[in-house]
């Protein structure tokens, strides 16, 4: 197993690391390292087991092992509680009470080593997860707030695990706990224990070790050259490849260099792809694109691999998805199932959600180059065949176009043309009614006019859209001719029509009904409007006093 690969090549850690816990002076272990070197194997696989079986001093170790930090005061009481119940630890009810917290826990503790002492050593492996999601530093401050606690009480000790490239933020600790000694310099050389790589020589023997346990004997010459190329530039092998390479290698029963080599030109890299890609099928030819996508959703940009809840991938998959949201449910239940089973996902049943994450960093570069090469071929794929329609189509569609186009344009300069035409007509129309003293039918053919072209071309679009619009009304000659033509009909009946002067105001509004047969006049100040029979004006046919409000009277001619 993986963890057994790891484990094998450090022992003389684990020993090292107990043996600093042993010291009274040591309060604090960092435990540090490039990603893929084994911290989290080291720690469960090795330093757990090994300090439940061993004692700190003459006392007895309890370790307390947290690597999730979204809730991690609930889920430090949880572990803590299952651990003191693994060592048969019962502490008093009565601080305890019915559902203690982290801190009534570490009031109890206290309270039972008065007589009963033993180390408490809490483990918190992982540690870059505090950062990766969305803390706040108020989250931070009660978890540096616990640590300082723990170093400033006797019989507890703390272990972090975290990656190199994150050390640095555990100055967060001296930033917001200053305790003296413990935090003179918390990244001292004698607070930090360092875990490397393996160096080609480990390397052999950890591979040669451990296929004599399983009898599954892989020639000399292949262990040679297996550990030249995993070694990355500085001659170091990351424990995590050697594990997946070396899984692979055992399922595709590759025990000869000849073997090895007809692989290709880098056998290392297509063994790596040979282990996703196993994963891959083993959920299924229908849900292989939800696998992969999966996967892809478990990293991020930052070649990070964070927590994401089941309602987080389901949700990621729903928008790329074209299923329905059951059917999308479904299918990701089951890939998750099979992606945690087969070691690629690790689930974490946390409460109130799950939560889902890839099982390394190591692995993030390779799942997301799958998913850029994957998604360019089936673009490309995509777009010849886009292409190939298009071109197909084109042959058809131009000639069709071209003579659609000849149509449409002929068309609406017909249609322009008659539509001017109309307009002029209608200007000369009054033009050769007010010459002939028909200065009522003038009025009624201008207004219809005008109203033709405010109501039926200009009014109907938005003021943005005007512009756009504008082909497609008359001529700007036109419609001032028809603009003028109204102001002058209006004076003309206001001359000559002496029943407009029966207001005792100005006349601001007038109105012509459908059929030209009444006209309904306001005016301006009294708010009163007369309706009048067009074959008699000399008295108005019914009177209305409204209020004097241009909008009221704006909205009775309408």
């Amino acid at each position: 197993s993986g963890q057994a690969i790891s484990v094998s090549g450090r022992q003389h850690d684990i020993r090292n690391i107990i043996s600093r816990l042993s010291e009274d002076k040591n309060k604090v272990v960092i435990l540090h390292g490039p990603s893929g070197v084994g911290k989290s194997s080291t720690i469960n696989a090795g330093l757990v087991p090994k300090l439940r079986q061993s004692a700190i001093g003459p006392y007895q170790a309890v370790p307390i092992l947290l690597d999730v930090y979204t809730n991690w005061e609930t889920e430090l009481s949880t572990r803590l509680q299952t651990a003191l119940s693994r060592n048969n630890i019962e502490l008093r009810s009565e601080i305890l009470g019915e559902h203690p917290s982290l801190a009534i826990y570490l009031q109890a503790l206290e309270a039972y080593k008065h007589n009963n002492a033993f180390y408490t050593i809490f483990i918190f492996d992982q540690l870059e997860e505090l950062f990766f999601f969305d803390s706040t530093i108020e989250i931070r401050k009660e978890f540096w707030k616990f640590v300082s606690y723990c170093c400033n009480t006797s019989f507890f000790k703390v272990v972090f695990s975290l990656r190199e490239d994150y050390l640095h933020k555990l100055l967060e600790f001296n930033q917001y706990c200053p305790l003296g000694s413990i935090t003179d310099d918390i990244l001292s050389i004698d607070k930090r224990y360092a875990l490397g790589n393996f160096s080609i020589s480990e390397a052999k023997d950890v591979i040669s070790s451990l296929t004599r346990r399983s009898q599954f004997y892989l020639e000399p010459a292949l262990i040679s050259q297996l550990a030249e190329d995993l070694a990355v530039k500085s001659g170091e092998i990351r424990p995590i490849e050697l594990q997946v390479v070396g899984v692979q290698l055992q399922e595709k029963n590759i025990t000869k260099l000849e073997e090895y080599q007809q692989l290709g030109q880098d056998p290392k890299t297509k063994l790596v792809e040979s282990f996703l890609e196993r994963v891959v099928q083993d959920c299924g030819r229908p849900n292989r694109d939800f696998a992969e996508l999966i996967l892809y959703i478990l990293t991020d940009e930052k070649n990070i691999r964070p927590l994401r809840t089941r309602s987080d991938i389901i949700a990621s998959l729903q928008q790329l998805s074209s299923e329905s949201p059951v059917a999308t449910r479904d299918r990701a239940n089951l890939v998750l199932e099979i992606l945690v089973k087969a070691g690629l996902v690790i689930l974490f049943p946390d409460t109130p959600a799950e939560r889902y994450q890839l099982v390394h960093d190591y692995l993030v570069s390779f799942i997301r180059q799958r998913k850029r090469d994957s998604h360019l071929t089936r673009q490309i794929n995509q777009l010849k065949g886009k292409m190939q329609r298009q071109r197909r189509l084109l042959a058809v569609v131009i000639p069709l176009a071209v003579v659609a186009v000849t149509g449409l344009v002929f068309s609406y300069f017909s249609w322009r043309k008659s539509m001017n035409a109309r307009f002029e007509l209608s200007n000369e129309i009054v033009d050769s009614r007010l010459a002939s003293g028909q200065h009522i039918d003038a009025l009624k053919t201008s207004i219809e006019s005008y109203g033709d072209l405010k109501d039926r071309l200009i009014g109907r679009f938005p003021t943005p859209l005007k512009i756009v619009f504008l082909p497609f009304i008359p001529r700007q000659e036109i419609r001032l001719e028809t603009w003028s033509n109204l102001i002058e009909t209006l004076y003309a009946v206001k001359e000559k029509n002496s029943f407009l002067s029966k207001h005792t105001s100005l006349v601001r509004h007038i109105s012509l009904s459908h059929d030209g047969k009444m006209l309904a006049s306001a005016d301006l100040t009294d708010g009163v409007v007369k309706v009048w029979e067009m074959e008699d004006t000399k008295e108005s046919k019914y009177s209305l006093q409204l209020c004097s409000n241009d909008e009221n009277l704006q909205q009775v001619f309408v």
